[in-house]
Formats: structure tokens, C-alpha cells, sequence
């Protein structure tokens, strides 16, 4: 999707993620959706994959996808920039870390 997968680019879920309790707070499809979208992510934090693919990747339906997505803007865990007659934009603001390196570390 974005070309940013290619080998060698990362993606590091922080443990922040599990120590601060969001990992608890967060379930079923905005966890979902939330992971798909870091795995969607350049390095710039940025992705834009529409409703309906996040839909069929996540096998929720669009509309538990649109309300997801509602939950993690208003937990402040990702932006959203919403474009007339194109897909959103989503920006990752937390736990998530993009990278190029031969493994996690970086390396």
C-alpha cells in the first residue's frame, strides 16, 4: 500500500501499550482496527487505508470500523484528517515506532 514494507522496515508496538492499561481498555474491533493501522504505517506515522479494506482486513463491519476508528481519536491514539471524496488520512500518535533496520532493533 504504501511501499513501506519493504524488507528491512519495522514496526515496533511500544510495551507503554500494556503498561499504561491500554492494552485492557482497548478490544475487539477498535484493537483491531488500531493494529492494522500501525501495520498500514510509514515511517512517518502516517496511512490511509480505506474504511472498507480496514473493514475486510479486520472482518468487521464498515460501520464497527467507522465507530473504531471514532474510539481511538476520542482516546487520542491516532488523527484523523477526513478528506472530501477521498480516504482519511490516519496519523499514529502513541505506541507505535516505524523504522528501517534488518530486525526490531534497528540493526
Amino acid at each position: 500500500m504504501r511501499g513501506d514494507n519493504d524488507e528491512g522496515f519495522f514496526v515496533r508496538l511500544s510495551t507503554d501499550f500494556r503498561d499504561d492499561g491500554t492494552a485492557a481498555r482497548l478490544r475487539g474491533a477498535a484493537l483491531a482496527v488500531f493494529i492494522m493501522l500501525g501495520l498500514h504505517t510509514g515511517k512517518d506515522g502516517r496511512c490511509w487505508p480505506g474504511l472498507s479494506r480496514l473493514a475486510t482486513l479486520t472482518g468487521y463491519s464498515r460501520s464497527a470500523v467507522c465507530e473504531a476508528v471514532g474510539r481511538l481519536e476520542s482516546l487520542g491514539l491516532v488523527s484523523v484528517e477526513r478528506r472530501a471524496g477521498a480516504v482519511n488520512v490516519y496519523t499514529i500518535n502513541r505506541f507505535f515506532h516505524f523504522g528501517r533496520g534488518k530486525n526490531a532493533d534497528g540493526e
